[in-house]
């Protein structure tokens, strides 16, 4: 009976220690299913919300909007936050220069809206000079003022004339609708027909005209637009130079470049002015000149110049001669 006893106590204490390892593994099963479920909770929370994160920034970023995404991740969700980051710089670099652009955009329409306004304001003066006087000879005929009178109006007319022709043809310039013919043009010859043409208006103020052109170049351009750019240098350098004076007329090669230079002995332009030089309407010092012009001469010349594939310049040079 005491073995018997004995053996059922043995069965007793191993069927408790089967019940408590048994116990003890299904809570360690649970712990583990718990910890999985709350780990894939956590990682799904985090992942929702760096999806949302960089939903929202893509949406700002299809706006226009700069965005700032700080990532230390290397996942594919950190790449991802690593490429709308490199979007967002270009997105800002685009911006600026779209801005830069912008701001080009409105002082290009406000110089236009001066250089309008300058240009009526220009072509108003020699247009009330034309009515004024009109008027005046149609009850003076007879009067010995007559002549002058009407010679003040052919004066005014020309003036206008001149100045509406000098806008169409930087228009047609700038619109590429001027026709410019290139063929080769003898600069020896025609420096000469210039000169030929521009000497009475140097002999009312006892100015010389001499030149120094190198012989047998030429340079391919539009003779008549040539021609014109060179009258109206040397129409300036007699104008607004000293009576009594000299001015030169120079013409050589270096390389492929064919160099014409109009030399005054005139008082020159200062360096700081010297930008403003080839500005349309715009001329240097006319508050303080009795030279009449219209500041359209040297922009004209400049246009036919670049549209010829040439260039005009101002010499820094103080002292030409």
């Amino acid at each position: 009976i005491q073995q018997s006893e004995l053996v059922e106590k043995d069965y007793l204490k191993i069927n408790q220690e089967r019940q408590y390892n048994l116990n003890l593994t299904l809570l360690a099963v649970l712990a583990c299913v718990l910890g999985v479920i709350l780990g894939a909770l956590i990682f799904s929370v985090t992942i929702v919300k760096r999806i949302r994160f960089l939903r929202d920034s893509a949406s700002h970023l299809a706006k226009g909007e700069i965005i700032d995404i700080g990532t230390q991740t290397h996942d594919e969700l950190g790449n991802l936050s690593h490429e709308l980051s490199i979007a967002s710089r270009l997105l800002a670099s685009s911006v600026y220069e779209s801005h830069q652009a912008r701001e080009e955009a409105e002082a290009a329409n406000a110089a236009k809206s001066m250089f309008l306004s300058r240009t009526s304001h220009e072509l108003r003066t020699p247009l009330n000079t034309i009515i004024g006087f009109s008027s005046v000879l149609e009850n003076d005929l007879k009067n010995e003022n007559s002549l002058q009178n009407l010679n003040m109006i052919q004066k005014a007319s020309k003036h206008l004339l001149k100045l509406i022709d000098e806008l169409l043809d930087i228009a047609k310039i700038e619109k590429g609708e001027m026709d410019i013919n290139l063929v080769p043009v003898e600069i020896e010859q025609l420096v000469k027909e210039a000169v030929h043409y521009i000497k009475p208006l140097g002999s009312i103020n006892d100015i010389i005209i001499e030149t120094e052109v190198e012989a047998n170049i030429f340079a391919l351009a539009d003779a008549q637009k040539l021609l014109q750019v060179l009258l109206n240098l040397l129409s300036n350098a007699i104008k607004y130079g000293p009576a009594a004076s000299l001015v030169k007329v120079k013409a050589y090669r270096t390389q492929k470049t064919i160099h014409i230079e109009v030399l005054d002995q005139g008082k020159g332009i200062a360096e700081h002015l010297r930008s403003r030089l080839f500005t349309p309407f715009d001329r240097i010092g006319a508050e303080t000149s009795k030279v009449e012009g219209s500041g359209l001469g040297l922009a004209l010349s400049k246009q036919m110049m670049i549209a010829m594939h040439g260039d005009i310049t101002a010499s820094k040079r103080l002292s030409l001669f």
